[in-house]
C-alpha cells in the first residue's frame, strides 16, 4: 500500500466572490491553531478600503487587512472576506469565501480528509494518497463510495462527513465537519442613515464599552439578526470589537450594546471615532458623536364633512419625497395618499387615524369626525372663517378653505415683506413676488355675521412651507376640501346612482342625468351660484352660453337628501 501523507489541515481553494476578485491567503499554526489571515492589499489598498473578516462560522469578527484567529477545538470553518470602500461611500466591493479544515494539534489520522467547496452547497471529498476507495457519510442521510466525490446539499447547516477505508489489512476511519451555506444575493435591509450613535460608557476596569444606539425608521422595520461591530479611532487604529444582537424593532428607540476593548487600547468617551457595523453584505459606518436625523413626519390633518361623506387633508411636508399617507377611516376602510375622502355606510362617530411613514421616522394621529345623513342646518347669524394650509409641490401652496355660513363672502389679505395682497372669492389664485414670512387672513361676511381667521405663512427659498428666507415668488391656490380631495359623490352607497354628464367639457348646454337627482347648483370656483334648477324625471338640460370658460361645481340633491359633487368644464 502506498504510504498516505499526513495533513493536518486542507485548504480548500474555491472563492465565492460576489464582484471582484478579492481573494484572501493564510498561515496556520498547527501548534496553536492559530491562523493569520491576509488581505489582498495589493489590489486593494488599506488607505482607501475597510476589511472584514467572520471566523469560526460566523461567531467571531475581525477588523484589519492582517488579522490572526485561534481555535479552541476542530472545526470546519467557513471564513469571509468583505471588502469596502472607505468613506464616505461604504459600499461593498467584493466579498470572498474559503473553507479551513481545522484538524486539531495531534491529529495523526492516517486519512485526512480533502474538502473543496465549489458553491454554499456543493462539495467534493477524497483522501490524498489513499489506494482503496472510501465509503463516504455525508451527515445528511446519503453515502458513496470512492476516491473522489461530489456531493450537494440540500438544506444549509453543520454536517459531519465521515469517511471509511479498508483493503490490504489497512482500516482507516475520519471524520470532519462541514458548514453548508446558502447561496443567496443579499439587499441591504436598512439605511444606515436610521443609525446614529448618540453615547458611550467605556469601562477600562472591565475591557468593555457600551454603545447606545438611536434609530428612525417605519413601523415596519425591524433588525433581527446579530451585527458585528468594532470602533476605530480616526487614526485608522482599532479600539474595540463585538457581536451585537438582535436591534429588534427601530422607529424612535435607543438600545445599548457591549464590545470589549482591545488590549492597551485607550479609548477616552469625548474621544471622536467611528462605529462600524457589518451584517451580511452591508457596512454602516457612524461617527460618534452624531446628532439623530431630523424627523420629518407630522401626521396633523383637517377633517371635515358632508353627508356621509369625510375630506382629509395631511398637514405635515407632504412634499417630502418617499413619504407614505395610511388613512384609518374608523370604520374598518382605509385609504391612502395625503388627500382623501371617504363615503359612510352610515351617519355616526367615527375615530380617524393618519400613519405618516418617511424615511427616518413614523408618526400616527387621531381625530374624532362626526357624519351626518343631511346638510347642518346653519343659522343665519352664525357663520365661521377657516382654511388649513398644506404644499405638495415647491412654490404651490394649498390653501384648504373649510368656512361655513349662509350666503357668505370672501376676502384674502396677504401681508409681510413690505407688501399687502387683497384677493375676492372662495377659491382666489394669489400670486407673490417673493418668499418669506407673510400673515395670511380670511374674512367671511354674510348679512347677519362676519368671522376672521388669520395664520402665519412662511415659505423659504426652496419654495417650501416653514422656511424663513427670502428667494423667488410662489402662487398660493385656494381650493375646496372636495376639490383637494377628489371627491365625486356622497350618496349612500344602495341609493348611488351614476350621475351622467354630458358632454364635458361642453359648450352651449350639458345634459345631467341621474334617477335618483331632485335639483342641481352649479357654483363657480370663488363660490358664486350661477346656476340652479329641478331636475325632473331623473333628467335636466342646463344652458350655459352666459357661463365663462373655466372650472365649475355641479352640486345634485337626491331625493333622499344626499348630495353629491363633481367638476364640470366649459370649454
Amino acid at each position: 500500500m502506498k504510504k498516505l501523507l499526513l495533513l493536518l489541515t486542507v485548504l480548500i481553494g474555491m472563492s465565492a466572490a460576489k464582484a471582484q476578485n478579492c481573494d484572501f491567503s493564510f498561515q496556520l499554526d498547527t501548534n496553536n491553531n492559530t491562523i493569520t489571515l491576509f488581505a489582498p492589499v495589493n489590489d486593494y489598498s488599506p488607505n482607501s478600503h475597510v476589511f472584514f473578516w467572520t471566523v469560526n462560522n460566523g461567531q467571531n469578527f475581525l477588523n484589519g487587512s492582517q488579522v490572526s484567529f485561534t481555535y479552541n477545538q476542530p472545526v470546519t470553518d467557513n471564513i469571509q472576506l468583505s471588502i469596502f470602500q472607505a468613506l464616505p461611500d461604504s459600499n461593498l466591493v467584493c466579498s470572498s469565501n474559503q473553507i479551513v479544515v481545522i484538524q486539531g494539534g495531534g491529529n495523526q489520522s492516517a486519512c485526512p480528509i480533502e474538502i473543496q467547496q465549489f458553491s454554499g452547497m456543493q462539495f467534493a471529498f477524497g483522501v490524498p494518497g489513499s489506494n482503496y476507495p472510501a465509503t463516504w457519510n455525508f451527515g445528511d442521510g446519503n453515502t458513496a463510495t470512492g476516491f473522489d466525490v461530489n456531493h450537494t446539499y440540500t438544506t444549509p447547516g453543520t454536517y459531519t462527513v465521515c469517511a471509511n477505508i479498508t483493503g490490504g489489512g489497512f482500516t482507516c476511519d475520519n471524520c470532519v465537519q462541514v458548514f453548508v451555506f446558502q447561496d443567496t444575493v443579499v439587499t441591504p435591509q436598512i439605511d444606515c442613515s436610521l443609525l446614529c450613535a448618540t453615547d458611550v460608557a467605556v469601562n477600562p476596569a472591565l475591557n468593555t464599552a457600551s454603545i447606545s444606539i438611536s434609530f428612525a425608521g417605519g413601523p415596519n422595520d425591524f433588525i433581527s439578526y446579530p451585527y458585528a461591530a468594532s470602533v476605530i479611532n480616526l487614526a485608522g487604529d482599532t479600539l474595540a470589537i463585538g457581536t451585537m444582537n438582535s436591534f429588534g424593532q427601530i422607529g424612535g428607540t435607543v438600545a445599548t450594546y457591549d464590545v470589549t476593548l482591545l488590549p492597551g487600547a485607550q479609548w477616552d468617551p469625548s474621544q471622536e471615532v467611528l462605529i462600524l457595523f457589518t451584517f451580511v453584505d452591508q457596512l454602516c459606518v457612524l461617527t460618534y458623536p452624531c446628532t439623530p436625523p431630523p424627523a420629518d413626519c407630522n401626521a396633523d390633518f383637517f377633517a371635515s364633512s358632508s353627508p356621509l361623506t369625510g375630506y382629509f387633508v395631511a398637514l405635515g411636508n407632504t412634499w417630502t419625497p418617499g413619504t407614505s399617507y395610511s388613512w384609518n377611516y374608523g370604520d374598518g376602510q382605509t385609504g391612502s395618499g395625503p388627500y382623501a375622502y371617504h363615503v359612510y355606510d352610515a351617519p355616526g362617530t367615527y375615530e380617524v387615524c393618519l400613519l405618516v411613514t418617511a424615511a427616518n421616522c413614523f408618526q400616527n394621529q387621531c381625530q374624532t369626525i362626526i357624519i351626518d345623513d343631511v346638510l347642518p342646518v346653519i343659522s343665519d347669524s352664525l357663520c365661521n372663517a377657516q382654511y388649513v394650509i398644506t404644499q405638495d409641490s415647491p412654490f404651490e401652496v394649498l390653501v384648504v378653505n373649510g368656512s361655513s355660513g349662509n350666503d357668505l363672502s370672501f376676502t384674502w389679505t396677504l401681508s409681510g415683506n413690505g407688501v399687502s395682497i387683497t384677493a375676492q372669492g372662495a377659491y382666489p389664485e394669489i400670486v407673490v413676488e417673493a418668499t418669506g414670512a407673510y400673515t395670511l387672513c380670511l374674512t367671511v361676511t354674510s348679512p347677519n355675521c362676519s368671522s376672521t381667521y388669520c395664520d402665519s405663512l412662511i415659505i423659504d427659498e426652496n419654495g417650501l412651507w416653514g422656511g424663513r428666507r427670502a428667494a423667488e415668488g410662489f402662487v398660493i391656490n385656494v381650493v375646496s376640501p372636495q376639490e383637494v380631495t377628489g371627491f365625486v359623490t356622497s350618496a349612500k352607497p344602495d341609493d348611488k346612482k351614476e350621475t351622467l354628464v354630458f358632454p364635458n367639457p361642453f359648450n352651449s348646454s350639458v345634459m345631467i342625468t341621474n334617477s335618483n337627482a331632485a335639483q342641481y347648483e352649479v357654483f363657480s370656483l370663488d363660490g358664486r351660484l350661477v346656476l340652479q334648477g329641478a331636475v325632473l324625471n331623473g333628467n335636466a338640460v342646463l344652458s350655459t352660453e352666459q357661463l365663462n370658460a373655466g372650472i365649475y361645481l355641479l352640486n345634485l340633491t337626491e331625493k333622499s337628501g344626499a348630495r353629491s359633487v363633481q367638476k364640470i368644464v366649459k370649454q
